[in-house]
């Protein structure tokens, strides 16, 4: 079975006892021929926890939160998590609006709660933040905006119970124009951005804009690219048409359908086709699976798409 190993913090890797190298921000690929394999993840970083796995190809079934699993169809990808140190008990901070208060604290999990005249609310922030700014909308609407990496925005209405009406991960958010702002990591650099709006008592996002960072034209790409450029604009909804033949701009409607909830776009690993291209869907926490999708290219536009067995 070929598996690799990757991290998101300092560590090395011990297979069955030996000593395999480091897979900090690289990927370590090894094709484990034993049934029992007992692999080590050992953290290089005093704040991160070292992770101790038994794979069994015969039975796989791993379950455990410090480990990300996708499914290759052929082959395993591990990514493990940062895990972060918390207080046994620490306030982060307290607001007080004029209907609610809102805190954040840590009692060896991070909490947010929110206490009004009426009720008591109180949600588990599995999201690692360094900072955090309440925002009172409205009388009957907040904003709990957590800082870190990225930006957790959660919205809570305050009536005779205490409601979540909004949630968002973003990479920027800023508090002045309650806008977020979410860039993602493909050819066209896309960044997304809206703007919250306050309305019959909802939080909605408005002025949605997509931009892109760097042009990319049909024509001018390699026949091998073109599948990419076309799967991440379809992914952030942009205009992924471009790349289509008229043949299948006819049922574009319907690629929805077709391709379903991917969340990700990757070229296929050595132990499947080249002309393979893998979509990325979520299964459950922390689970991943790849399908694989083949493509007619003719005069830098997609004549034809199938998904593979």
């Amino acid at each position: 079975m070929y598996y690799y190993f990757s991290s998101f913090f300092p560590a090395v890797i011990k297979i069955n006892g030996v000593y395999f190298g480091e897979i900090f921000n690289s990927v370590k690929f090894i094709n484990l021929e034993n049934e029992q394999n007992f692999i080590e993840i050992c953290s290089l970083d005093a704040n991160q926890k070292s992770v101790n796995l038994l794979l069994d190809s015969n039975n796989f079934n791993v379950d455990n939160p410090l480990v990300a699993i996708t499914d290759l169809k052929g082959g395993y990808l591990f990514k493990f998590l940062k895990t972060y140190t918390l207080e046994r008990f620490l306030s982060y901070k307290q607001s007080k609006f004029s209907r609610a208060q809102l805190t954040a604290f840590c009692n060896e999990k991070n909490f947010l709660s929110i206490e009004s005249a009426s009720d008591f609310y109180v949600e588990n922030i599995d999201f690692y933040f360094s900072s955090v700014e309440f925002i009172e909308l409205s009388n009957s609407l907040v904003l709990a905006v957590f800082f870190g990496e990225k930006t957790l925005v959660l919205g809570y209405k305050i009536d005779d119970k205490i409601t979540k009406v909004y949630s968002a991960i973003c990479d920027e958010f800023t508090v002045d124009s309650l806008t977020l702002k979410t860039n993602f990591l493909d050819m066209a650099k896309h960044s997304l951005s809206r703007s919250l709006k306050l309305e019959n008592d909802k939080i909605t996002e408005c002025d949605v804009k997509l931009s892109s960072r760097k042009n990319l034209f049909a024509t001018r790409l390699s026949e091998e690219l073109i599948p990419y450029a076309f799967l991440e604009e379809f992914l952030v909804k942009g205009d992924y048409v471009q790349y289509l033949g008229e043949n299948i701009k006819e049922n574009a409607d319907k690629l929805s359908g077709f391709f379903d909830s991917f969340i990700g776009v990757m070229p296929p690993p050595f132990f499947r086709e080249p002309n393979e291209v893998g979509l990325i869907y979520k299964k459950s926490e922390n689970l991943y699976y790849v399908n694989y999708f083949t493509f007619t290219v003719q005069d830098g536009r997609i004549t034809n798409l199938t998904k593979v067995d």
